[in-house]
């Protein structure tokens, strides 16, 4: 699995980044739900997933925007102050 963190999200999809600043397209349908709560603007979702490279979305600097399956969450730490 690679691992990265949501970049953007848009009515139909997330857009994540590695590290390397590669960027892949993730339909809902293929993220966890657990993801979906911790989306809020500004905020980097540490997230695992694979990599899909016979569907892609797009181009960036970097090459194609491949697809992005089984999103999951990856190290969240939360501290509440109570």
């Amino acid at each position: 699995m690679m691992k990265g963190f949501v970049k953007s999200f848009g009515d139909l999809a997330l857009s994540l980044e590695t590290d390397d600043r590669r960027q892949y397209y993730a339909p809902y349908a293929n993220v966890d739900s657990e993801v979906m709560q911790y989306l809020v603007a500004n905020l980097r979702v540490p997230v695992a997933f694979n990599v899909d490279t016979t569907q892609y979305a797009g181009t960036n600097n970097f090459g194609k925007r491949y697809f992005a399956t089984n999103v999951q969450l990856q190290d969240v730490v939360i501290n509440l102050i109570l």
